[in-house]
């Protein structure tokens, strides 16, 4: 990318965070992890550029921080921006750990409001349940880490997600201060009210549903099953969001062929779609009351976001 590239796309986070609050949303999160585009930015795998904006870790940082300020400058001050980032890459030569906690320390007087840890990018998916069975069972993938970098984000909120099924070990992680608020990804896709069933103490497990692929010892001969099974179980909580979005129930009992029929379907539809070359800047006002269907000024709402890696969805908290 050119750098006039670079400054666009940084202006349309600045821009998607204020339709955001002119929507009537709290507040958004940045996503620097997983091999998106800031995680990209950060990676010396991905990031060859010798300019501003790479060559070393203090301009591979740039492009994150300049989205959150630019963020920041366009929202007003109660506005919450959060900001989710690896813990590592997990691939030789790619974000370290050091790396993250440069981040993290440069983050800490940026403004941010949450710091989520997480790790892993869809070449190495730590975050997609793929852990040893050792690293499962005691939940919480990236809690270490969160201790190491408790004293780099001073009182910012320190999130962790991955791993946490059980009410008993987030408990725990919270009193005992290694994290401010625990993440739950695929237990939420497939049970919306998931959050609320800990809370309320009804629930002390929650199920997370993983998809596999069949014929494991031939396909295990021609291909990684693990990176196989990764992608296949991201496209079937894709499947489940796309439901819950169209108002309906989640389907547990989807199976491999269907998910990855439309897996292939999106990716077909995301290459043949129209660019945006050309197309203008979207601007809209400050500040405006939402409006409720009758036309009239609707009552302030707050709002909170639930997902995962697969997508996410936003919605108003139940009264």
């Amino acid at each position: 990318m050119r750098p006039a590239e670079i400054e666009e796309i940084i202006e349309r986070f600045a821009t998607a965070a204020a339709v955001c609050e002119t929507a009537g949303f709290n507040g958004v999160q940045v996503q620097a992890a997983h091999g998106y585009l800031i995680s990209q930015f950060l990676s010396p795998l991905s990031n060859r550029r010798d300019d501003g904006w790479g060559g070393d870790p203090e301009r591979r940082m740039r492009f994150g921080l300049e989205v959150v300020r630019r963020i920041r400058g366009r929202v007003r001050p109660g506005f919450a921006v959060g900001i989710k980032l690896n813990s590592a890459d997990f691939q030789r030569g790619g974000f370290t750990e050091d790396e993250s906690q440069a981040v993290l320390a440069a983050l800490a007087h940026e403004g941010v409001d949450l710091i989520e840890v997480s790790g892993g990018s869809y070449e190495s998916m730590a975050m997609s349940g793929s852990a040893a069975p050792s690293t499962r069972a005691r939940e919480a993938y990236f809690l270490e880490y969160a201790r190491t970098v408790r004293k780099l984000v001073g009182d910012i909120p320190l999130a962790v997600t991955g791993g946490f099924r059980t009410r008993d070990a987030m408990q725990r992680a919270v009193q005992a201060g290694e994290c401010d608020v625990v993440g739950i990804g695929r237990p939420a896709i497939t049970t919306p009210d998931a959050a609320r069933l800990i809370l309320e103490g009804q629930a002390e497990t929650l199920t997370a549903h993983q998809a596999r692929y069949g014929m494991r010892t031939l396909l295990g001969k021609i291909t990684d099953l693990k990176v196989l099974d990764g992608v296949l179980d991201i496209s079937w909580h894709t499947d489940q969001i796309h439901r819950l979005g169209n108002g309906l129930h989640p389907d547990l009992n989807r199976g491999s062929l269907a998910a990855t029929l439309a897996m292939v379907r999106r990716t077909a539809e995301a290459r043949s779609a129209p660019g945006e070359a050309g197309r203008e800047p979207l601007r809209l006002p400050r500040s405006e009351p939402a409006l409720s269907p009758s036309g009239q000024a609707a009552p302030p709402t707050e709002h909170f976001a639930v997902g995962s890696d697969s997508g996410a969805c936003l919605l108003p908290e139940p009264g």
